[in-house]
């Protein structure tokens, strides 16, 4: 990570109680940017960085609102046009602590804390990060600067914006073209419920979840099996997971809310990871699912459409002449499948059991207008 600018700012904010009125938010300036070449300033946003996509920190994916309610996606443009400049930055980060203590201040329960903002590259991107760090996570400031960073408490961010610079300029540019906006370009993690009273840290930013359920349903499924094949350990189990999550997905459908945490299919990941290999990858599949290419959000809406899709296989001969269509749980090399496969020296046939009336009927059709 090459970190180019770094500023903490404090967003003061003590939640409404029975035995006194609400103090009204506002928050403390820092006066300069942090020096990044301190050790604990560069500790503190690796920390922070790092998080994005574990387990308990899973991201949500998503755009700016474009309908001008919010400021912050105007200066961010603002920001992205002098890219470099340490004011602008500055100015970058002055304008979010507006919005923050705006929004902050219309949550009665709503707590304040140290805001860290970052610009860095990595990857050959540039990104912009902004998470809040509560006073007790183990941070030691000296006028808004870090002084002493131990095994900073972080496993769970409270809220925390990032995004994808190099993301945000492809979209722009295909929305000057008339292009659809194709992806999302910043993720951010935050209570589920966006006016919770932390969920005010998103509404701030201006940010709005972009992937749409069909999406995230598909990578979520494509997700696990090549989290199994791409282990040679695991690979033969590959299937089976990819059997059990859409039976999972399946399973929530039935439910009111049909939606569905990457927690809930980490769970079903979990219990087909062998136990010699458990304290190796336990809990490994949410950082590489929350990421790209699959960016599978904390959690998502199920599409019953995608659901079916992983349900079939479609065979097809090479000239065009048959195909097939069937449900994988038909099919297998047991004598007992609807659909069963038994391998030959010479290539192998299929065989098809348990035919309904109508298709015998059909079949006979066919036959006796061949025989004609």
């Amino acid at each position: 990570m090459d970190l180019i600018c770094a500023v903490i700012h404090e967003l003061v904010k003590e939640p409404a109680r029975e035995d006194s009125p609400a103090i009204e938010a506002h928050y403390v300036e820092a006066e300069n940017l942090l020096d990044v070449t301190s050790e604990p300033t560069y500790e503190l946003v690796k920390s922070i960085q790092s998080l994005y996509g574990t387990k308990g920190n899973a991201s949500s994916k998503g755009t700016f609102e474009t309908n001008g309610a919010y400021t912050f996606p105007t200066q961010f443009l603002s920001f992205v046009d002098s890219i470099g400049d340490d004011d602008a930055f500055l100015a970058l980060t002055n304008s979010a602590m507006v919005n923050l203590v705006e929004k902050a201040g219309s949550q009665n329960f709503a707590t304040g804390g140290y805001v860290v903002f970052a610009y860095y590259q990595q990857g050959g991107h540039g990104y912009i990060l902004a998470a809040m760090v509560k006073k007790r996570d183990g941070i030691s400031l000296v006028n808004l600067e870090p002084k002493v960073i131990q095994e900073v408490d972080l496993s769970k961010i409270h809220q925390a914006i990032r995004i994808n610079i190099s993301s945000y300029m492809d979209a722009r540019d295909a929305e000057e073209l008339g292009d659809a906006i194709n992806g999302a370009y910043l993720t951010f993690i935050s209570p589920k419920n966006n006016k919770s009273a932390s969920g005010y840290f998103i509404t701030a930013f201006g940010c709005t979840n972009a992937i749409e359920s069909a999406t995230s349903t598909k990578n979520a499924i494509e997700a696990v099996t090549q989290f199994f094949e791409r282990d040679e350990r695991l690979e033969h189990l590959s299937n089976n997971a990819h059997d059990r999550v859409v039976e999972l997905l399946e399973n929530i459908l039935t439910r009111d809310d049909k939606t569905c945490s990457i927690d809930e299919i980490n769970h079903v990941v979990n219990s087909l990871i062998p136990v010699e290999l458990a304290d190796e990858l336990n809990d490994t599949f949410v950082e590489f699912a929350n990421n790209p290419p699959f960016n599978v959000p904390d959690s998502f809406y199920t599409h019953s459409g995608e659901i079916r899709k992983a349900k079939k296989v479609l065979l097809k001969d090479t000239g065009g002449s048959w195909s097939l269509n069937f449900e994988k749980r038909v099919f297998g090399t047991n004598p007992s499948a609807d659909i069963q496969y038994c391998p030959t020296p010479d290539g192998g046939y299929i065989t098809i059991r348990n035919l309904s009336d109508r298709i015998r009927t059909k079949i006979e059709e066919v036959l006796r207008e061949r025989e004609s």
